[in-house]
């Protein structure tokens, strides 16, 4: 995943000239813009589908996969997904609850990195 921060400069996210983030992953090829969030509301759904409109002009490439990635999104949220093309990730509920304890690191990751 790479994080780009870009200026838009035309207002085309926000609605005037503004720091724009955006998270992109290429896997085989295939351009994906994914938003991560702790909490992912309607208006920020929108907003998200502003910034893929910008990234796709600005950089003349067109996105093929949007994914939201969060916790905890509402059901007003969730209604206009799937129309705008876009998948949700959302933790399960109840059938991993057992892998919530952490795993520890083997020593060899322990260790510190010189540089």
């Amino acid at each position: 995943m790479l994080n780009v921060n870009e200026f838009d400069d035309e207002g085309i996210v926000f609605g005037a000239p503004d720091q724009v983030e955006i998270d992109i992953i290429i896997k085989n090829g295939e351009l994906i813009l994914c938003e991560l969030k702790s909490s992912m509301s309607k208006s920020d759904m929108y907003t998200f589908d502003r910034k893929v409109r910008y990234y796709e002009q600005r950089h003349r490439r067109p996105v093929q996969r949007k994914i939201a990635v969060s916790p905890m999104v509402p059901q007003a949220a969730r209604a206009g997904r799937r129309q705008a093309g876009k998948r949700s990730i959302r933790p399960c509920r109840g059938r991993y609850q057992h892998m919530k304890k952490a795993i520890p690191l083997p020593p060899a990751a322990r260790e510190p990195v010189d540089g």
